[in-house]
């Protein structure tokens, strides 16, 4: 709802099904149409302001603006879920986004059942850290004119080692992401033998 409206009544059991999300690899995001100094108030108040990533709070359509974030999370809109009371803004984000999953409040319940029964993917928690890096990353561009600009700032370091059992987790995900993002239909077997 819209805070000017009055006060906001949120659940305990809300603040727990967005940690439950998190967990299980689930990374949740915010378009609304609200003020934006309210909405980050009411959201640090509540302490979940740092549980949700390129948040999107301002007074114009949705549908462009979840375009937007879709791009800054690097997803297809197939791999989307956009969830949303009012129907009007379902069918504008939907027009900006065919592939986009959408649902309704009705839908909550039965979409953390499925998450509860889920395992834990990319990480959990660890997810969330990386789409922060991205945010990061995505406000640090707007500052610089170009990408090189931006790469010869970010003062980037790379080490080479030869044993990898200590990031052997991390390269799994890496092999896993990667067979997401091919087109060649060749993917990599992500059975790590020690």
């Amino acid at each position: 709802g819209t805070l000017s409206e009055g006060p906001v009544h949120f659940p305990e059991s809300r603040r727990d099904a967005i940690r439950l999300l998190t967990a299980a690899g689930i990374v949740s995001s915010i378009c609304s149409k609200n003020d934006l100094e309210h909405v980050e108030a009411e959201l640090t108040r509540l302490g979940i302001r740092d549980d949700f990533v390129f948040p999107s709070i301002e007074w114009t359509p949705k549908g462009p603006r979840v375009a937007g974030q879709i791009q800054c999370f690097q997803l297809r809109e197939e791999n989307v879920l956009f969830v949303d009371d009012n129907p009007s803004d379902v069918e504008e984000v939907r027009f900006f986004c065919p592939r986009i999953m959408t649902a309704g409040p009705e839908d909550i319940t039965t979409l953390l059942e499925q998450a509860r029964q889920s395992p834990v993917q990319y990480g959990g928690a660890a997810r969330l850290q990386q789409y922060r890096v991205l945010e990061k990353v995505a406000e640090a561009r707007t500052e610089f004119g170009s990408n090189e600009a931006f790469l010869f700032s970010s003062d980037i370091r790379v080490a080479i080692d030869e044993n990898c059992l200590p990031a052997i987790d991390r390269i799994h995900e890496l092999i896993s992401r990667t067979n997401q993002l091919n087109f060649t239909g060749f993917t990599y077997n992500s059975v790590l033998q020690p």
